[in-house]
């Protein structure tokens, strides 16, 4: 598929074709081994469902297991072999809720670092049938109906459930600049990848240009394995680009989130793997033999430092981060690519416009239960 056909296909909230059996890893990190996902052993994916009613009340169970017990939560839990996010979500909502349900939308992503590999997806859903529990079992006491103020009157398991709740409510109250629909795609991967969309934000009245891997027919988006130790998908696009663009780089990255994820499961043990289309843009904070900024002012180093700096903002109640620089104060350099890689800029002007405004808060699934874009430097 040419790259501007995958764009575009992205930004319409379609996932990649099923490349399985063609994605090529352009940069693998030699001196750590790679995760290798095998469910219930080397990772542990959770799914988390955020279900609200009319009156804008969340649906919450009671913990009946171990010393969670009566402690109240979200309906979520770990998935099991040979499922898709989709079914592991309305099983666990079923089991611990007494609902029938269907996955909405993807809404945040984690990742957590360690043995096993921790991810939750943390998913809008549906009411489609079934009825309140109210029968206590093995996997719940109880589930209700709750206010955001009901919560502060009940024995929360654990306070990370909070954030999510805040940027769920805020996200179904907004109505401006939000993501659509995003379902897992079923395409089956071995390894846990991210495709990542590399925006080089363009200088004043230029198209948006977009980093590809590989020559002529045969150039894709880049595709790097997730590493060992890479707690977040951040740190491994920042891999990828530092690899792209050479050492002598010295820029902003602004990682905007998640515009895919796929994911099959079938069979266990066999395609665990998930691959993530992740946003991101980039600004260099210094050109080579030229200070100066097309407006005339001086060019001077962002100051952002770490992977998760963030910058604060606020709008429907939710910490966001408006992305980097805009318009004549941005710029990418061709200079310094590896000649593995090249910047392509984008014909279409409407398909750059579009790409352009992707790179504001709620038009992709964020990373992090802040609901914040996250930046960093690299030098």
């Amino acid at each position: 598929m040419e790259i501007a056909a995958e764009i575009e296909r992205l930004l319409q909230g379609f996932p990649p074709d099923n490349q399985s059996e063609s994605v090529e890893v352009d940069i693998s990190n030699t001196s750590t081994p790679q995760v290798t996902p095998l469910v219930q052993k080397t990772v542990c994916y959770v799914v988390c469902a955020l279900i609200m009613n009319e009156k804008q009340e969340v649906l919450m169970i009671q913990e009946a297991k171990g010393s969670c017990k009566n402690k109240w939560y979200l309906p979520s839990g770990r998935m099991e072999q040979n499922e898709t996010i989709a079914e592991a979500l309305r099983r666990e909502v079923a089991e611990e809720a007494g609902y029938v349900c269907d996955l909405t939308t993807l809404l945040l992503i984690e990742l957590r670092q360690g043995v096993p590999l921790w991810l939750r997806f943390t998913c809008l859903a549906q009411i489609l049938g079934g009825s309140l529990k109210t029968e206590a079992d093995d996997e719940s006491l109880q589930a209700r109906w709750c206010s955001r103020n009901d919560l502060g009157l009940l024995s929360i398991r654990a306070n990370d459930i909070l954030p999510l709740l805040d940027y769920g409510l805020a996200y179904t109250q907004f109505h401006g600049r939000k993501h659509g629909r995003i379902i897992p795609a079923l395409n089956a991967h071995k390894h846990l990848l991210v495709r990542a969309v590399i925006v080089g934000r363009p200088l004043l009245g230029a198209n948006a240009k977009v980093l590809v891997s590989g020559k002529g027919r045969a150039q894709h988006l880049p595709v790097v394995a997730i590493a060992q130790g890479e707690g977040l998908l951040c740190n491994t696009v920042g891999r990828l680009i530092k690899a792209a663009l050479g050492d002598a780089f010295d820029g902003l990255v602004s990682f905007h989130g998640v515009l895919a994820v796929e994911h099959c499961g079938k069979p266990a043990h066999s395609n665990d793997g998930v691959c993530f289309t992740c946003l991101v843009s980039v600004q260099e904070t210094r050109e080579r033999g030229d200070a100066r900024r097309p407006d005339g002012g001086s060019r001077t180093s962002a100051g952002v430092h770490g992977a998760e700096a963030g910058v604060r903002g606020a709008e429907a109640g939710v910490r966001g981060a408006e992305a980097g620089v805009h318009g004549a104060e941005a710029g990418v350099s061709r200079s310094g690519v590896s000649p593995d890689f090249s910047w392509v800029e984008l014909a279409d002007s409407n398909l750059s416009k579009t790409l352009l405004e992707r790179l504001e808060r709620y038009m992709t699934v964020l990373t992090n239960c802040y609901g914040e874009c996250e930046h960093f430097q690299i030098r």
